[in-house]
């Protein structure tokens, strides 16, 4: 991989190693910034056959949105899956119900059609679709990943997202007159707007540089906005998008007393991968 790898990434590597000749999945989960998407993305690269990899967001959207293409979520489901032999999912988080209504089809069928699974995320099983109210509709969710997937914990002391390892900037400040790509206020994308995952997927396919400028602390945002804020950072850095966020604040003082929206942990940790550490200030 071009690394060195920590004892913990090492032993799910030789996991993920074994995976095509055994033919069982995984369910990797841990806290943010461990490792996890770069070993799904070079099992992924590696592995023989048919195959397909996913962030959780875009396999969502993309099924909505073809079972209004063909008429039905299950002809949308098998047109994922056609032909699979692997099946890997980035970011394998569930906090709506109607998300995971539609989860739940498509793992009845890739469990169904014998497709291996592998899959990433900062939650055990047990941890998905936490709200009380809803949490009994996906137990068979839970049992069925545990009864087809080695459920495996990395969570090694080292949060591997250093300031400075992803391209792009985090400023506090005013952004430049002049940018490249396309420019957005965090109002227009996450405030005073209805805009919905697969809007955000959308602009990401369409532009590859983007900056967000006049980011307030998210105490001030309110949660609908933090959540879109969140969703959308999540797309960009899926989508290997080349990003600069100019905030009002500094990543501490963004972070602080946030609304009650989930996951803020690994946006903060995304966050700071585009920063190298230092604070800077005014126009850049």
């Amino acid at each position: 991989m071009g690394i060195e790898l920590d004892s913990g990434q090492i032993a799910v590597a030789a996991l993920l190693d074994e995976v095509p000749r055994r033919r069982r999945g995984v369910y990797l989960w841990g806290s943010v910034g461990r490792g996890k998407t770069m070993l799904l993305d070079a099992f992924h690269a590696a592995a023989p056959g048919r195959k397909g990899r996913w962030h959780l967001h875009h396999l969502l959207a993309h099924l909505q949105s073809t079972a209004h293409d063909l008429g039905g979520i299950d002809r949308a489901v098998a047109a994922v899956l056609d032909r699979l032999s692997l099946l890997c999912v980035d970011e394998f988080h569930l906090h709506d119900i109607g998300d995971a209504m539609l989860l739940r089809r498509l793992l009845d069928a890739v469990f169904a059609r014998k497709i291996t699974l592998v899959a990433t995320s900062n939650y055990p099983p047990e941890g998905l679709l936490p709200d009380p109210l809803f949490h009994d509709k996906i137990e068979a969710v839970v049992t069925a990943l545990r009864a087809h997937l080695d459920v495996v914990r990395l969570d090694g002391e080292n949060d591997y997202r250093l300031p400075g390892t992803r391209p792009g900037r985090f400023v506090v400040g005013e952004p430049p007159e002049s940018t490249s790509g396309v420019t957005f206020g965090f109002d227009e994308l996450c405030a005073t707007t209805e805009m919905s995952t697969r809007d955000y997927l959308e602009l990401a396919a369409r532009h590859r540089r983007w900056t967000i400028t006049d980011v307030p602390s998210l105490r001030t945002a309110g949660a609908d906005a933090t959540m879109r804020f969140r969703v959308l950072i999540d797309i960009l850095v899926d989508q290997g998008v080349e990003l600069a966020v100019y905030a009002r604040t500094s990543l501490d003082e963004l972070f602080r007393d946030p609304p009650e929206v989930p996951d803020l942990d690994r946006i903060r940790s995304r966050l700071t991968a585009l920063s190298d550490g230092k604070v800077h200030c005014g126009v850049n």
